[in-house]
């Protein structure tokens, strides 16, 4: 609550649409409510078309290593569990398991430089995953054109990208919660 002269009002995202909410606002101009679901939109399908470009790119990277029974079983699991941590589970072309080994988070941007948001949970799926998470980041995704876009490929990027001299990880937003009574 946010208490402003003699008004009281409530601001309530919900935490999923937190990170683009705060996109759109940063540079300190208001959004309505139809530019935030048409923003979320836009955001969905790119990301959908984005992911499904990933899908194939694992396919043809898996046919191409001979592994065509593997390449059959590459799926988006977004699709079926958005809380998974990931959007793609492939293989890793090593062994013949049958078993996904390669998870994928994919980020895309229609602008040349890296720069994503990374969640909360998907830093713990990836720090549980170690070596089996990935990202996949596609800059310069052009929508009449995706299949042009060749990802980024970071493996382990909970260990990689602290390590890493060129990104940066900051924070730009708290969670703030009551203290517990018994801590």
């Amino acid at each position: 609550m946010y208490k402003r002269q003699d008004h009281e009002f409530v601001i309530r995202v919900d935490k999923k649409y937190s990170e683009l909410v705060y996109q759109l606002t940063a540079d300190g101009k208001g959004i309505t409510e139809l530019q935030l679901e048409k923003s979320l939109m836009e955001n969905r399908r790119l990301g959908a078309q984005a992911e499904n470009v990933v899908v194939e790119f694992e396919k043809q990277r898996l046919k191409e290593l001979g592994k065509m029974a593997q390449a059959e079983l590459v799926k988006r699991i977004s699709t079926v569990d958005v809380s998974a941590g990931y959007d793609v589970e492939s293989f890793d072309g090593i062994t013949d398991e049958i078993f996904p080994n390669r998870f994928i988070e994919v980020k895309a941007t229609q602008g040349n430089e890296i720069r994503f948001y990374w969640s909360n949970n998907e830093m713990r799926v990836a720090k549980k995953k170690k070596d089996t998470y990935w990202i996949y980041m596609l800059v310069n995704f052009k929508e009449d054109k995706p299949q042009e876009s060749i990802p980024i490929i970071i493996q382990n990027p909970e260990h990689c990208i602290k390590k890493n001299n060129c990104l940066i990880m900051k924070a730009h937003t708290f969670l703030i919660s009551e203290i517990d009574e018994s801590n």
